[in-house]
């Protein structure tokens, strides 16, 4: 397998990103497939994230093999109306096209945005993960997190 790349999003890339999130939000494993795959909602991502750059609140790293998108990460950096002892970073998302898991692909996206938001002075970052997928699990164990919250759900 050729090398991939890794690369900051700008807005202009976010079109051609908000394809692999409609990708990400109908994956049975990493997404809780709550979010209806529609051009409204892939607008609705692309102006979300395009705020996060304008306001300097947020970034994308994406990797490319060969030309194609094959992963991204989504993070943020907090700026809150109430005093802090600590600042916090959050990883959004983190997806990777399934016949490209397993390569590095993956740990590296995540290495990148953590080093990004060490950069910038943050305290501590936390990102949420579906219970059963055990290799985003995995990952996320390798980078030092720790289960930290638990968030409960009841369907009607």
């Amino acid at each position: 397998m050729r090398e991939f790349e890794i690369h900051t999003a700008s807005p202009e890339n976010l079109r051609d990103l908000s394809l692999l999130w409609l990708e990400f939000i109908q994956d049975d494993i990493g997404s809780d497939l709550n979010i209806v795959p529609n051009k409204e909602n892939a607008e609705r991502w692309i102006k979300f994230v395009r705020s996060l750059m304008h306001k300097n609140r947020g970034a994308i790293k994406y990797a490319t093999l060969s030309g194609e998108i094959v992963g991204y990460v989504l993070y943020r950096w907090e700026e809150n109306a109430l005093i802090l002892y600590k600042r916090k970073g959050t990883i959004l998302d983190l997806y990777v096209k399934r016949s490209y898991r397993g390569k590095g692909i993956g740990t590296k996206l995540l290495e990148e945005a953590l080093n990004d938001l060490k950069r910038r002075g943050l305290d501590f970052v936390q990102l949420n993960v579906i219970a059963s997928n055990e290799m985003a699990i995995n990952l996320y164990k390798k980078f030092g997190f720790e289960e930290y919250f638990k968030v409960m759900r009841r369907d009607f």
